[in-house]
């Protein structure tokens, strides 16, 4: 049982510096020094009982429960989504440890069951638009057409974004904003993702 623990916190910690690397990274890997990284596992496991009871937690169906609504959780599979955009599948990495410790895979988009609102249809419709074709577009109009030059630099200007923000706090506008909230539209969150687009000109 003892050695199972130890390879299992063994492979936990080194997973993310094994799976589906690049050179670089396999580099690095091969600098963890694992007989250390095993001596202090089993030291650990014999003489500190806050990390025996996590390693014991880690097998019960209350840590299996907490991964899945870990893995589900939208702000979540926000930061794997950010990382995977930036070159690295983190969703690999994540399955690979579900096999291990016997729990839920990282789900696919289209499985996760989130809030169905006007903000998710338009979510949906934006992670639909190929974003590099349009970028390069974009960037192209930016040095080949004046109007859409002048009109870009407008719009990602501080004071457009100022007028935005006035918009999303003012009294005035409040009653507006809490009634399409009530009907699942959220102002704040399409200002963000129309910044979001405008900066695909840069």
């Amino acid at each position: 049982m003892k050695f199972f623990l130890i390879t299992l916190c063994v492979a936990a910690t080194v997973l993310s510096t094994e799976a589906n690397l690049k050179d670089d990274f396999r580099e690095i890997g091969a600098l963890v020094p694992v007989d250390r990284v095993k001596a202090i596992v089993a030291k650990h496991l014999t003489l500190n009982k806050l990390f025996g009871d996590f390693i014991k937690f880690v097998k019960t169906d209350e840590f299996s429960k907490l991964w899945s609504e870990l893995v589900s959780n939208a702000e979540f599979r926000g930061i794997v989504t950010y990382i995977e955009s930036s070159g690295y599948k983190l969703s690999e990495d994540l399955n690979k440890l579900a096999e291990l410790l016997k729990v839920a895979r990282y789900p696919d988009d289209e499985l996760v069951i989130m809030p169905r609102t006007v903000n998710s249809f338009l979510r949906d419709l934006l992670n639909a638009m190929p974003k590099d074709d349009i970028s390069t577009l974009m960037k192209l109009k930016m040095k080949t057409s004046p109007e859409f030059n002048t009109f870009m630099t407008r719009l990602n200007h501080p004071d457009f974004k100022g007028l935005v923000d006035k918009f999303l706090t003012a009294s005035s506008t409040a009653n507006i904003r809490n009634t399409l909230s009530k009907k699942g539209v959220d102002l704040k969150k399409i200002f963000e993702k129309s910044f979001e687009i405008l900066k695909w000109s840069q």
